[in-house]
C-alpha cells in the first residue's frame, strides 16, 4: 500500500472502531475489534475486518 492508502486506511480504522465502541449497543456483539481494513486503489471502497469476543446468548 501506498503512504497515502495507510493514513486512509489507518483513519478509517480509528473512526470505524470509535463507531462500534460508542454508537452500537446490540449486547450480541460483546468486545469488537477492526482487525485491518483493505482499500481498492482509488481509496473509493473498503473491505473492513473484524473480531469479536464475547458469546452470543442465542
Amino acid at each position: 500500500m501506498s503512504q497515502r492508502s495507510d493514513q486512509v486506511a489507518e483513519e478509517l480504522r480509528k473512526i470505524i472502531s470509535l463507531i462500534f465502541l460508542e454508537e452500537l449497543h446490540d449486547p450480541r456483539m460483546g468486545f469488537v475489534t477492526v482487525t485491518r481494513i483493505e482499500l481498492t486503489d482509488d481509496l473509493r471502497f473498503a473491505r473492513v475486518f473484524y473480531s469479536v469476543l464475547g458469546e452470543s446468548k442465542e
